[in-house]
């Protein structure tokens, strides 16, 4: 893999203004408050479907397939196997066998606001670290052969299913009630022993009401200690009526009104958390805003200074 191109410094937006008591000596950049520019390098190619198209001549025995090339922001010009991203103009050829678009784009252009976008900064965070990580490791093989550790016990809320599950659910309830049930499914008081993909499932199944939630003292205790919760924090199951046919019928329908008022109102099928300044319209999902130079919403059609992503 190898660079070339590193324009992202080019790219350049006018500060806007979002406080009237900060003193006029204070300066911000707009990307020091997570605002993206509008600007690109090659506009013609915000749109994802000009992307695809423009790999038509592709060659074949290149196994970085286009359509990974086309989401990460690349384009091709038909030389070779060299791509540019629409958005940052940065370049990349020579791919290897296993390389991954995303991982690529954020390891040579952390920078480009097309990662900021649709990654977020801790994604470009991970892939420095991964790289720091890599020639640690390089560095450090020698000295540790032959010398074998004893692994320690790690706290459970730092193994990978709670705090993963936390980075896409935000229903505190229902996590404590997946990892209630998965305890009790598991018949084992070691969360690492569960995964975050076996988390999500229960949660599915728990808003689907296809899980019940019925366990013992015990283990709502330990439930309540690995999330770090006040005793009596997860309620006991009760009698009666709570929970009856009607009552989850309007719970789904209420989620589905809720989940159709969140999605892109331009592809109406990711998630809208992009936020467009100044009007502040939050509409539309991050593959489609970069292609958009108008706010779209009804009686709003202002003119788009900037980009800022909303964590899902």
């Amino acid at each position: 893999m190898q660079p070339f191109n590193v324009p992202c410094s080019q790219i350049t937006t006018s500060l806007l203004p979002f406080s009237k008591g900060i003193s006029e000596d204070v300066k911000f950049q707009p990307s020091e408050l997570g605002i993206l520019p509008v600007e690109k390098v090659f506009p013609h190619y915000a749109v994802p479907s000009a992307r695809k198209e423009s790999f038509r001549t592709w060659p074949k025995y290149i196994t970085v397939k286009p359509k990974d090339l086309a989401e990460a922001g690349f384009f091709y010009e038909g030389v070779g196997d060299t791509v540019k991203c629409y958005y940052c103009g940065g370049g990349l050829r020579y791919w290897d066998p296993g390389d991954e678009p995303w991982t690529e784009h954020a390891k040579w252009y952390p920078s480009c606001p097309h990662i900021a976008l649709n990654k977020g900064a801790k994604f470009v965070e991970e892939v420095k670290n991964k790289q720091k990580g890599e020639v640690s490791a390089n560095s450090s093989r020698t000295a540790n052969i032959g010398v074998v550790s004893e692994p320690k016990e790690s706290n459970p809320m730092d193994s990978s299913a709670v705090a993963a599950v936390r980075e896409f659910v935000d229903d505190e309830i229902v996590i404590r009630q997946a990892v209630e049930y998965a305890i009790k499914l598991n018949h084992s008081k070691d969360i690492r022993s569960i995964t975050a993909l076996d988390l999500m499932k229960i949660i599915e199944d728990i808003r689907e009401g296809k899980a019940t939630i019925l366990v013992g003292d015990e283990t709502r205790e330990h439930a309540e200690t690995i999330l770090n919760l006040e005793p009596g924090s997860i309620r006991k199951p009760t009698t009666g009526v709570e929970g009856n046919k009607e009552d989850i019928e309007k719970i789904q329908m209420e989620k589905q009104r809720l989940d159709k008022q969140k999605l892109c109102k331009i592809c109406r099928k990711a998630t809208a958390h992009v936020m467009f300044l100044p009007c502040r319209h939050c509409i539309s999902c991050p593959r489609c805003a970069p292609a958009l130079m108008k706010c779209p919403e009804l009686f709003c059609m202002k003119k788009i200074k900037g980009l800022f992503r909303i964590v899902p």
